[in-house]
């Protein structure tokens, strides 16, 4: 089985998109820069995927122009019908020709959208061609709530009427449901069924957790209208013949998880809004990623126990004077979290300096380990450290931009990025991570050459296949947690696997807490 995405829009990827717009890139094995929902499919396979899984819109329109320049079409006048949908039915149907016999195929944006009109057409030819027993068309509708607590099927109803006009017709409904309502009547389900063409109708509860929607879809038995009875039981297996109640083990254990303030972390990170009372969180899910490795961590450690986040901006840090010492409570541990550019660099580094200080467990991620790096450059006498990215002309760059990279100003497809080997050399680090193979995006890395400057206390660790001599971790010695890697740990994190970085900043949180785990 596996997973796809298609986003109408005409980006090429998600690598240039805004975090506060789109929320987090999520970087694939192969670098392919996708959209986050390519990491809800990893953590629910726990298995990576490849650029075949991210499709947009600019993608098939490039590949259409570089194909008739290539003179491909044979003098053919291109058109929509049928060069740029059967573009699109090729990728689709690619996706299945090797190991993979299933592919779920999520088609982004609101039916109605004008630049989703291509995608429907090439759906509509991708049934004929295929076959019913072959193609299944889900579509998803949000049933709406009036303030007296009716359920209004309207919208729904109008959504099939448009794919209708498409030459569309569902093979199911799966319903949205208004938070605290968690199904519907059979009078409701056999009212919609009329207007909508008899699909089979499920519905999807609003949830605390994303890991409790795979247990509920199987209880309405989803499956049983997709797939042949046959091929239904063996989707219910693992590879070890083990049921589907084992294989969903692991999401419900995160999804009946409790959090708790006996484990908070504090995030701090340059891509956050405001709620009504002016306190920073991540409302556009630019750190979703991180949010799910975290849970992953605490729950291998104690089973019933998720950790409960505080958000933190960056900038806050820097305006606001003596941010952390004037706070009512100390942080139990800390997380400085990636990013572009040099805004809020200053933030990340005093909150680098205050957790070194008062000894908190600390991890740093991409930009994060960049300005832990700069924090105890500064410790050890270089104080006029500081990185190319804000400072081109410094004297001392401790940090400065990788051999690779593009010094022109394209900025798309530029970033070194990807799956890379690590090496451990560091045998206090090494003993716990390891060698293994982490996922990068970055432009800027440390620069190997004032290695010696640091205070002997810092130790370096991770060497990168394709980058000899740059350490892309650190820890401090004599703290009970001070850890950086230029690696996004969070992004090779599934419910069975979690990153070893976030387990063990999880068990520095209880040693230095006196917390027993369960």
């Amino acid at each position: 089985m596996t997973m796809a995405k298609v986003d109408p829009y005409l980006n090429e990827d998600a690598g240039t998109m805004s975090p506060y717009e789109h929320g987090e890139c999520f970087v694939l094995d192969d670098g392919m820069e996708a959209d986050l929902d390519l990491g809800n499919y990893e953590r629910f396979l726990e298995r990576p995927l490849t650029k075949a899984s991210a499709i947009t819109s600019g993608q098939i329109y490039r590949a259409v122009f570089d194909k008739e320049r290539r003179g491909d079409y044979l003098g053919k006048t291109v058109q929509m019908l049928p060069h740029v949908t059967d573009e699109i039915c090729e990728r689709i149907k690619a996706l299945t020709r090797h190991q993979d016999t299933i592919a779920v195929v999520e088609l982004g944006g609101t039916v109605g959208d004008i630049e989703s009109d291509i995608f429907y057409a090439a759906l509509r030819k991708l049934h004929y061609s295929e076959g019913r027993d072959a193609f299944c068309h889900v579509h998803v509708s949000v049933l709406m709530e009036t303030a007296g607590g009716e359920l209004k099927t309207k919208p729904t109803q109008q959504s099939v009427q448009e794919l209708n006009k498409r030459g569309i017709m569902p093979d199911m409904l799966c319903l949205r449901l208004p938070k605290g309502i968690n199904d519907i009547s059979k009078s409701l389900k056999a009212k919609l069924g009329e207007a909508c063409g008899y699909p089979t109708i499920f519905v999807s509860p609003t949830c605390s957790s994303v890991y409790a929607v795979p247990g509920i879809f199987d209880s309405q038995n989803v499956l049983d209208t997709i797939l042949y009875p046959g091929v239904h039981e063996d989707m219910r297996r693992d590879t070890l013949g083990n049921p589907a109640p084992h294989i969903l083990a692991p999401f419900s254990k995160i999804a009946t998880g409790v959090r708790s303030a006996k484990m908070k972390i504090t995030i701090v990170g340059k891509y956050l809004h405001r709620n009504a009372k002016g306190e920073a969180y991540d409302a556009s899910d630019a750190y979703l990623s991180l949010r799910h490795a975290l849970d992953h961590a605490a729950i291998s450690i104690d089973s019933l126990t998720l950790p409960t986040l505080e958000w933190v901006d960056a900038e806050d840090v820097i305006d606001k004077k003596d941010y952390w010492l004037t706070r009512k409570d100390e942080p139990q541990a800390i997380i400085l979290t990636g990013g572009f550019g040099s805004r809020a660099f200053d933030g990340f580094i005093q909150t680098a300096l205050y957790a070194l200080d008062k000894k908190i467990p600390i991890l740093g991620i991409c930009l994060g380990f960049q300005m832990m790096a700069l924090a105890l450059a500064h410790l050890s006498n270089m104080k006029d450290a500081d990185t190319t990215e804000r400072n081109p002309e410094t004297l001392s760059p401790v940090i400065h931009i990788h051999h690779d990279s593009k010094e022109d100003d394209t900025k798309g497809g530029t970033l070194r990025r990807g799956l890379h080997l690590v090496t451990s050399v560091n045998p206090l680090m090494g003993n716990t991570i390891r060698t293994m193979k982490e996922r990068f995006r970055h432009r800027y890395h440390l620069n190997p050459a004032f290695l010696s400057s640091f205070d002997p206390s810092v130790q370096w660790d991770g060497e990168v296949d394709d980058l000899p001599g740059v350490p892309t971790r650190l820890m401090v010695q004599g703290h009970p947690f001070f850890w950086g890697t230029q690696a996004h740990c969070e992004l090779t994190s599934c419910p069975s696997h979690p990153s070893p970085y976030f387990v063990q900043l999880i068990k520095a949180i209880f040693n230095c807490n006196g917390i027993p785990s369960m």
